[in-house]
């Protein structure tokens, strides 16, 4: 059956014939989608406010004033699934669909909320299982398939199918956001799925979990046979400071922010301990740790899985994290609920691994069919990611530069984020829209990502530059120019506190 082309036509109850709005949003019930139950459908009529289900990620209830239509279902087996739709009246037009950060296992409420108070008809899922079940995957093949596409796939299908029946039209534009896991998700769409999105935004995506695994599980392992070779939170904020010190000037200012880190050169010995040097200083040891950090990861034939942490990272993975990582390998890849991740063998597991899930490596993504189809991509990273390297993001935009060579910037374009860790955090100007963080959401154009996303899709109108803002107890302390790589931003006026005061070159 072809779902794209499925009308009103489905549904026992014409959503069009009804008054009530609330008798709207129950007709929902009565959709005939051959692999879809609605469980429930909510009117939610804020008086004045609604506070959403607790979000897993941000740990906070979201606030929502605009009336909407709240729809609790699952696809196919177990692929749980909400689709939050706003009243006629309030409807941007447009569907957004919204990642998942790690191994997923819950419901976005977080960006559904902030997607429904934008007037986005905004869906979500847990992709298949529940993260309180940590070995999820182990004798669920299937569940791993869902979780790696297939779940986000045929959420933004019957989403859009839903759409339709509801408000008698399909959505003029249909757009996907998501950082970490969610970034993978969106890079994955592009490439799998390439006319699911006319817009997707990718946040430190890098190439899945299968390196990131791999990197957690060596190092923790290591860490805990020889756990003199581990930093302090303090050791590796000594590490932070001194590479700031040693690069913060080039790009011609001094304001504590590193702008392209992958440029700086640093040597972590200057850190090392001696007479004159006891407080968070680094032993032999430890120097080495850091220089590993900072260096590719390669497999036993050399071949490279990632390219290491820029200088100032605080990558720290630690013992109690091997069995967490271990579950890529024992769980997802030998279904063998027995196997010790103290057994790891780099070349054999990790082939073993890339063998049985493609989808988990996107290091050279295929993005033709998502060019073709006129798709956008704007991706960006934290240039202080702690948990995935930004070299990955980097590699994956070199790989289709390479592919595309001018062309690429009309559809592709990456923005480096000086100071910001993984998705947000960070002493550094980090706030741009990437995900729905803030309270309220800027919605500013140049100050917000999925605002430029949706004037390039609709607009032709590509972003040069976005502005990043650090807020401290709610107020805008510092603002910067993000530049879409290899631009780096330039510092030429008199404030460096001002985006103004910088240039994109």
């Amino acid at each position: 059956m072809n779902f794209k082309l499925l009308s009103a036509s489905i549904v026992l109850l014409s959503f069009a014939s009804l008054t009530s709005r609330a008798d709207e949003c129950s007709a929902a019930l009565a959709s005939v989608l051959p692999d879809v139950r609605i469980q429930k459908a909510e009117l939610i009529q804020p008086q004045p406010t609604w506070e959403s289900p607790r979000g897993p990620v941000s740990g906070r209830m979201q606030k929502v004033t605009m009336p909407f239509c709240r729809l609790q279902g699952v696809i196919e087996k177990e692929i749980a699934f909400e689709l939050w739709l706003p009243t006629n009246s309030n409807w941007n037009g447009r569907f957004l669909g919204t990642g998942n950060g790690g191994d997923a296992g819950f419901i976005n409420y977080d960006d559904l909320a902030r997607g429904v108070q934008r007037g986005f008809a905004t869906a979500s899922t847990d992709t298949g299982h529940v993260r309180t079940e940590a070995r999820w995957a182990l004798h669920h093949p299937e569940r791993v398939d869902n979780f790696g596409h297939r779940a986000h796939h045929l959420l933004a299908e019957r989403s859009k199918s839903l759409i339709d029946v509801y408000y008698q039209k399909r959505p003029t534009h249909s757009y996907f956001i998501g950082c970490s896991g969610g970034g993978a998700q969106g890079m994955i769409a592009a490439q799998r799925y390439p006319k699911d999105y006319d817009g997707i935004i990718s946040g430190a995506a890098g190439n899945g979990m299968l390196a990131l695994s791999t990197r957690i599980l060596k190092t923790a392992l290591y860490q805990e046979a020889h756990p003199e070779f581990a930093l302090t939170s303090a050791q590796w904020s000594a590490v932070h400071a001194a590479t700031v010190n040693a690069c913060d000037l080039n790009d011609g200012v001094k304001d504590g922010i590193v702008d392209n880190p992958g440029a700086c050169q640093f040597d972590p010995g200057v850190l090392a301990c001696d007479a004159t040097k006891s407080k968070d200083c680094l032993s032999a040891e430890q120097i080495r740790t850091v220089r590993e950090a900072y260096s590719p990861l390669r497999d036993e034939a050399g071949v490279q899985l990632d390219p290491g942490f820029p200088p100032g990272a605080q990558y720290r993975p630690i013992p109690r994290q091997i069995g967490t990582a271990g579950l890529m390998f024992g769980d997802w890849t030998y279904q063998d609920e027995t196997w010790n991740p103290r057994t790891f063998n780099l070349a054999r597991d990790v082939t073993a691994a890339r063998e049985k899930f493609p989808f988990l490596v996107f290091s050279a993504p295929e993005l033709s069919e998502f060019q073709k189809s006129g798709g956008k991509l704007l991706a960006y990273h934290g240039w202080l990611d702690e948990i995935v390297p930004p070299g990955l993001s980097v590699g994956v935009y070199e790989h289709a530069k390479a592919q595309f060579q001018k062309r690429t910037g009309d559809f592709y374009r990456m923005f480096l984020v000086p100071g910001m860790q993984h998705c947000s955090r960070g002493d550094a100007p980090n706030e741009f829209g990437q995900a729905f963080v803030g309270d309220p959401p800027i919605v500013d154009a140049e100050h917000d990502m999925l605002s430029a996303l949706m004037k390039w899709v609709e607009k032709g109108k590509a972003p040069d530059r976005i502005t990043a803002s650090r807020v401290i107890e709610g107020k805008v302390t510092m603002t910067r120019p993000l530049c879409p790589y290899p631009k780096r931003s330039q510092f030429v006026g008199k404030d460096m506190n001002e985006a103004t005061s910088f240039k994109c070159r």
